[in-house]
């Protein structure tokens, strides 16, 4: 039953364009956030910096990131996990040549040196170059949209990429070079977090269970539906349907979108392996994790 006007509720929610974001775009399409009662005001961001900054002035309410902004240690605007969310495999790809290059010239193009897919990229490439990519040969040069665009004005050398920017890279003549399916334990890559303040609240449960809907609605309809609503946002139809045929592949959308304590702790991982001295914070982890 559609929510009462007095019981509106207005929220601002954050998130980088691409298929992972398609329960968020039908929600939105289908006014099913509407109709539980919340007045959202969709944010597209283009790097972690510009919603990082967003989130801790306290300009959101629900954000959609890697786990580990919040992972890594209090933030200004603390938070808790509400959902787990795919992106698809993490795909790292080369220049043409790039892996008969010598590894030390190499420049990997990044949203954050200090991030969690920085650190994906560094766990997969490292152990195959056999040198440390330090932070003197990451390049800061945003989301996966404008990494792509690094790659392919050669600014940069490799860059770790998700569909369908995978795709577009490689029919650009871009190697594949390794993929984070590899990684075990799985990492959490991807997940919404919801402002302390609104955890358990009725705000909080109307946004999961209409994101929930929309993505058991996107499971039960597949790709298409998922390609129709990547052009509605502009996407070319091209790039829409290799994005949506690799939402519905391993890592893609979930079947689950419970929050998994493991995945979690596997992302704190990578941070302790690529930050020398950090630990992270148990307290801290029970706290994201809901209760």
């Amino acid at each position: 039953m559609p929510a009462a006007d007095s019981d509106r509720r207005s929220v601002s929610v954050a998130f980088f364009p691409g298929a992972h974001s398609a329960p968020l775009y039908l929600a939105l399409e289908k006014g099913t956030l509407a109709a539980a009662g919340l007045e959202v005001e969709p944010r597209e961001v283009a790097s972690s910096q510009e919603q990082l900054a967003a989130w801790d002035a306290g300009e959101l309410d629900f954000l959609h990131t890697s786990a580990d902004h919040f992972v890594r240690g209090p933030r200004p605007v603390a938070a808790t996990l509400l959902r787990a969310e795919g992106v698809g495999e993490l795909t790292v790809y080369l220049r043409p040549g790039g892996s008969e290059a010598d590894p030390r010239e190499l420049r990997w193009g990044v949203d954050s040196a200090d991030g969690g897919f920085a650190f994906v990229l560094r766990a997969l490439v490292e152990p195959r170059l056999g040198i440390e990519v330090g932070p003197g040969r990451l390049r800061e040069v945003g989301g996966t949209k404008q990494r792509l665009a690094a790659l392919l004005a050669g600014e940069v050398d490799g860059a770790l990429l998700h569909s369908p920017f995978d795709h577009a890279a490689e029919a650009a003549g871009f190697e594949r070079y390794c993929g984070h399916a590899e990684l075990r334990p799985q990492p959490l890559t991807n997940a919404c977090f919801v402002r302390i303040e609104l955890t358990g609240t009725a705000v909080a449960r109307a946004y999961d269970e209409a994101l929930e809907q929309s993505r058991q609605e996107l499971l039960a309809a597949g790709p298409r539906e998922v390609e129709r609503l990547l052009v509605a946002r502009g996407l070319a139809p091209e790039q829409a349907g290799t994005a949506a045929a690799g939402a519905f592949e391993p890592l893609g959308l979930p079947l689950s979108s419970r929050p998994d304590r493991e995945a979690l702790l596997a992302t704190a991982d990578l941070r302790r392996r690529f930050s020398p001295g950090w630990e992270p914070d148990p307290a801290l982890i029970d706290r994201l994790m809901p209760t």
